[in-house]
């Protein structure tokens, strides 16, 4: 379902539905962005596209596992009223993970959401601090979301991750599950050039105290995961994780280290795995991490090049999806990073620009040659 055409009118309201699974077993991802007019009413513009989202989750009976929302810093005060409202019960009081989104030349709304629509429905988490998270269990198979989760504002970043590190930990730990269960998580770093040393340590130190890396056995096999220069909404909070873990059977789910065409990102420092393959509500889903242009020998390829960056980029991300069964058509959700203006339209130009469903998102990648990052969800062919 396509709702609204980007490539027609830049001013759209685009609402893309992926839709899984049949009767008591089905999954939505669903994107919607808004783009906000020069001088128009950004706050009717919200509201249109959080209407259109509480339309099609009522519609297809669903519920919100997870959620985000992307947005200039000072759109938010209206737009958490305004998602209340157009929600209604809906609203089961777990807020999104609110992160800020495009700004500058174009200002808009983003929301990216996983919905369910089993006869079984997710139970908001709960701690001291207030709801944390949301939890699904359907037959042997469990799915927790935790959400902005994150190190507070004061240490240096190293103590900052890890101190969002550790939070994860205690929230798994209440819920009697731990980081194996975890099959990918997303970090969102105000400054990852400057963080992202410190980032990695504190995560490798995280892994080898609770027994997931031991370095005389080599390198072991970590969550999927994207680490990106997104800020969160509180300038303080500079280093925020998601995550979702999941129970089950043996075979739930695997962490593919090394896939497609890119070797082990362990090689060159840096704790993941190239994608998460997870027995999901409607199906199999591929989670495929943060990829960028990078070759197998962990080197960036073609520094500072905008377009040959995206096409190789998107290159190495399809021959990840065509080895778990995947093709463009079987693509969920993506959430698309660029580091400027000329990366975006360089992005928009592509097969994949043009027919993704998702977000492009401004930030910085990991390294400073690296001028574009994308994730992507996708369906295996059953």
């Amino acid at each position: 379902m396509q709702a609204g055409d980007p490539n027609d009118n830049e001013n759209a309201i685009v609402l893309y539905l992926r839709a899984r699974g049949t009767g008591e077993k089905s999954e939505l991802h669903l994107t919607a962005t808004a783009p906000f007019p020069e001088g128009g009413d950004s706050a009717q513009r919200a509201e249109e596209a959080f209407r259109a989202v509480a339309r099609t989750l009522r519609e297809r009976g669903a519920a919100i596992f997870s959620e985000r929302i992307f947005a200039p810093s000072d759109a938010f005060p209206a737009i958490d009223a305004i998602r209340a409202a157009a929600y209604g019960d809906l609203d089961d009081g777990m807020p999104p993970t609110r992160l800020l989104g495009p700004a500058g030349e174009h200002p808009a709304l983003g929301i990216q959401i996983h919905a369910v629509g089993s006869a079984e429905r997710p139970e908001v988490l709960r701690s001291d601090a207030g709801p944390i998270g949301r939890c699904l269990r359907a037959g042997e198979h469990g799915w927790t979301f935790l959400g902005a989760m994150h190190g507070g504002s004061a240490g240096t970043p190293h103590e900052r991750a890890a101190r969002m590190f550790r939070t994860a930990e205690e929230r798994l730990t209440a819920l009697q599950q731990d980081f194996t269960d975890v099959a990918r998580t997303w970090l969102w770093l105000g400054d990852i050039c400057a963080w992202y040393d410190d980032l990695n340590a504190a995560r490798t130190e995280f892994f080898e105290r609770i027994g997931m890396y031991d370095p005389s056995r080599g390198a072991p096999t970590f969550p999927a995961s994207t680490g990106i220069g997104i800020y969160p909404v509180d300038p303080q909070d500079f280093c925020t994780m998601d995550l979702i873990a999941v129970t089950g059977p043996e075979g739930t789910f695997h962490w593919h280290d090394v896939d497609g065409e890119q070797n082990s990102a362990f090689d060159y420092g840096s704790a993941f795995s190239r994608a998460a393959t997870v027995a999901t509500p409607g199906g199999r889903t591929v989670f495929v991490s943060g990829t960028a242009a990078i070759d197998a020998d962990g080197v960036t390829e073609y520094p500072d090049e905008v377009e040959p960056q995206v096409e190789a980029t998107l290159a190495h991300v399809r021959a990840l999806l065509g080895q778990h069964g995947c093709a463009d058509v079987d693509v969920l959700s993506h959430l698309a990073y660029c580091k400027n203006e000329a990366v975006r339209r360089a992005f928009l130009e592509t097969d994949a620009g043009q027919t993704w469903p998702g977000h492009i998102l401004m930030g910085d990648v990991c390294r400073h040659d690296l001028t574009f990052e994308i994730e992507v969800a996708a369906a295996p062919q059953q």
